[in-house]
């Protein structure tokens, strides 16, 4: 038998803390590692016995963004609107609608203990962004508390990492990033980083000292457009020199890469090195306090880097369109690869297990240290039904969540 969600909720925030035993935010946290190193029921010998255990429906929004975990249940958002389900049930605590207005941007949840965030915008008309805080358990408004309106990237030390879009003729042109910090207004500001040049930006990373953004971005000291970039939390960039747009915000440090189109990066838990991968099939890791190229890898390609890898006990997993491919953290190395379909999702690594999405519908879970061989086959899979995971795996507990194309909000759990 299961045991009370409360409960666990109590023991989880005293022992090891909330982002131990929740999955607060995509990725996990806001350095987007997307792996819970504190799960003990889901295993290699165990995951074979998940099962189905609630499925949970949006109001018609379509694809369902990744799934997070707050002291009082399971959160997400579609097209139209954010959503709380219980832990237990699936049952549907509480709706935010939010009457869709193109071009319009509802981003994912981010869960801030008994608390969480919204952002969502409408670009063109006017900059119109809303940040709002929420309660976890009700839905309640909270208000904004002050902090900067936009798409919520991140939130970790009373740092809020907001995103808000401008928008032309129907297409992003420009970003704007915001920081607010919630114990001291004092230190929040915002600057237009990027010209996006019809391109959605992907979500930017907070680290303790340091966002990352990768892709497309304006001029950068290096003469580039297409580049990973990082800028200092706690100091709003300078004004970029010519021939950069007035009013645009120079990186501390930007690192050239092979394509406008990279994932957001993910940066390992003390911060010294920042990983992203693209399009091309490369991915690269970079030291974070100076954005030199520690290695790069083209052990991805053919397939593209479709969405930020997993980092977890010095291995990198990376999504493709060819199914999983699993680096060395430390030197690019290949170390094994599985075919698991056209993964467009970051994959998610508890218990020792790492679980992919693919785009036919299908969920994996393989051992997360390999097995032994060059190329691996599952512990566990699941035809969820024909659309795409869109949501991707998050792990809380004993329950595997994940999201899909057609709106639906999926658990999985041991017998």
């Amino acid at each position: 038998m299961r045991r009370n969600g409360l409960r666990l909720a109590a023991i989880c925030a005293v022992a090891v803390g909330l982002a131990g035993c929740f999955w607060p935010s995509p990725g996990a946290g806001p350095g987007r590692t997307a792996n819970n190193a504190f799960e003990t029921d889901i295993t290699p010998a165990s995951v074979a016995g998940l099962g189905l255990v609630w499925t949970a429906t949006g109001d018609g929004g379509g694809a369902m963004t990744a799934p997070v975990t707050s002291l009082r249940g399971v959160h997400v958002s579609d097209h139209v609107g954010f959503y709380a389900f219980s832990f237990a049930t699936g049952e549907r605590l509480w709706t935010t609608p939010v009457p869709p207005t193109a071009p319009f941007v509802l981003g994912p949840v981010v869960a801030d203990g008994d608390r969480v965030v919204l952002g969502y915008g409408f670009g063109n008309l006017g900059g119109r962004w809303t940040t709002t805080f929420a309660d976890a358990a009700t839905g309640a408004d909270q208000g904004s508390g002050g902090v900067a309106a936009g798409l919520v990237d991140g939130l970790a030390n009373n740092v809020l990492l907001t995103r808000s879009l401008g928008f032309g003729t129907g297409t992003p042109l420009v970003t704007v990033i915001q920081v607010s910090n919630l114990a001291s207004p004092a230190g929040n500001w915002r600057s237009t980083i990027d010209l996006s040049n019809g391109q959605t930006t992907r979500a930017l990373t907070l680290g303790s000292t340091r966002i990352y953004q990768a892709g497309r971005g304006i001029a950068t000291p290096t003469g580039s457009t297409n580049a990973v970039r990082a800028f200092l939390v706690a100091t709003p960039p300078a004004q970029c020199p010519p021939p950069a747009p007035a009013g645009f915000g120079c990186p501390a440090w930007a690192t050239d890469i092979d394509s406008t189109v990279a994932t957001s990066p993910v940066v390992n838990a003390d911060e010294t090195v920042v990983y992203t991968g693209t399009d091309t099939g490369t991915v690269y890791a970079l030291d974070a306090a100076t954005g030199a190229i520690l290695w790069t890898s083209t052990n991805a390609a053919p397939g593209q880097v479709t969405d930020t890898p997993a980092l977890a006990n010095g291995s990198l997993y990376v999504p493709t369109t060819n199914g999983l491919v699993v680096l060395d953290a430390a030197t690019g190395a290949l170390k094994w690869a599985a075919g698991a379909g056209s993964v467009r999702v970051q994959p998610a690594v508890a218990g020792g297990v790492v679980f992919t999405g693919a785009q036919d519908g299908t969920v994996m879970a393989f051992a997360a240290a390999g097995c032994g061989q060059p190329f691996c086959g599952p512990l566990w899979t699941v035809d969820t039904g024909d659309a795409a995971i869109t949501g991707a795996p998050a792990v809380n507990q004993g329950r595997l969540y994940v999201g899909t194309a057609d709106d639906r909000l999926l658990a999985y759990g041991l017998p």
